[in-house]
């Protein structure tokens, strides 16, 4: 019977690409952002192929974080390399 309810919940990054002036930060900041690309999450994914995403992914990855921001930032590359790495064919395409 429990079919019966919409028990569909929208992803809160849905909610963030919703919004024209999202960044890749605002969404790499959030904890099921790895789970939501390997899912394939389509407006996710084709965020992450824009150029301008792609090539900050890539510079997260190549590029040491200084020593002096904030933590969460230092996470930025280990977070680019698994969606980077996630085994999705668009962004292996485009990669």
């Amino acid at each position: 019977m429990f079919w019966k309810f919409d028990l569909h919940t929208t992803s809160h990054i849905d909610t963030l690409l919703e919004k024209e002036d999202v960044t890749l930060t605002e969404i790499m900041d959030e904890d099921d952002v790895l789970q939501e690309c390997k899912a394939q999450n389509h407006k996710l994914v084709d965020f992450l192929l824009r150029p301008q995403c792609m090539e900050d992914l890539v510079t997260f990855i190549t590029q040491e974080p200084n020593t002096d921001v904030e933590e969460k930032v230092k996470y930025y590359p280990n977070i680019s390399c698994e969606l980077l790495t996630s085994d999705v064919g668009q962004i292996n395409d485009r990669l």
